[in-house]
């Protein structure tokens, strides 16, 4: 079924993104970044899937303010702050990354997480 699937798409996104960061525009313009956002919320990811989640979310949002805007619209800053609180310390540290790149040069973002 498709929620068995999540974790080897998600793998492989992180993959491209970790060498090919411009997908990131295809990602936004076909509002895929909303698979990446529905693998954060689902409890039953394991830490290391929703890191790598996490991993290509801040991809999306680095230095691109289109990615920026619709992570923001997508309340991925909410679902960072709350999923803080996992005990994973690598999952943790990749929330502090994308909630840093997230903020970066965005006004708006950055009250969002006041």
């Amino acid at each position: 079924n498709a929620r068995e699937l999540r974790p080897l798409l998600v793998f492989l996104w992180a993959k491209i993104l970790a060498v090919d960061s411009s997908c990131q525009q295809d990602l936004v313009r076909d509002n895929s970044h909303r698979y990446f956002l529905a693998v954060l919320q689902d409890a039953a990811m394991l830490p290391e899937h929703k890191t790598w989640s996490v991993f290509v979310l801040s991809s999306i949002v680095h230095g691109y303010k289109p990615g920026q805007d619709e992570a923001l619209a997508g309340n991925l800053i909410t679902m960072c702050l709350n999923e803080l609180e996992e005990s994973d310390p690598v999952l943790r540290q990749w929330l502090a990354i994308c909630l840093g790149r997230i903020w970066d040069r965005h006004e708006n973002a950055r009250w969002r997480g006041a």
